[in-house]
């Protein structure tokens, strides 16, 4: 269920409750906070698996236009330090980012949700003249039909998180 229903469920449910108006709005607060963290999850999951068959894309080209990637250690080196790679660096700081506000101190509020999920669908924008990330994400798009499948079930992810009912 889409983060917006949650609230809307969990502000009926407080008003429903014939409980102090103290304990609804702990309930309210702990289906919103597990809804947020939920769909952030699902939202690293599925940017996880994208960056994964970006990288296999990006390795299958590598070795087929430069050079063969002689093992994992060679490939992490190629990934980190290889202008080859680097467009790939901001879908995983952007996930890191992710990883961070779900591991913080403090639980993720459903603005923090929505504005990660306003950026991910940014982020996500191929554009064959664009710069960057998005060029190169549109070239591997052309090039690799596991990338365009994997694209494809983001696209359907970000649409159901964080809409309305």
């Amino acid at each position: 269920m889409p983060l917006v229903c949650i609230i809307h469920c969990a502000d009926a449910a407080a008003l429903k409750s014939n409980h102090r108006p103290c304990d609804a709005v702990r309930y309210h607060n702990f289906v919103v906070m597990d809804a947020v963290r939920r769909d952030l999850t699902a939202l690293r999951n599925g940017l996880l698996r994208l960056h994964k068959t970006l990288l296999d894309s990006e390795r299958g080209t590598y070795e087929h236009d430069v050079a063969r990637i002689r093992s994992s250690s060679h490939l992490l080196e190629l990934v980190l330090h290889d202008p080859w790679f680097a467009w790939l660096h901001e879908l995983s700081e952007f996930i890191v980012r992710i990883d961070e506000t779900l591991d913080s101190e403090e639980a993720p509020t459903v603005e923090d949700a929505f504005c990660l999920l306003r950026q991910a669908r940014s982020l996500l924008v191929p554009a064959e003249n664009g710069r960057g990330f998005e060029k190169c994400y549109f070239e591997a798009l052309q090039r690799d039909p596991n990338v365009v499948m994997c694209h494809s079930e983001m696209r359907k992810l970000l649409s159901a998180l964080g809409q309305p009912c």
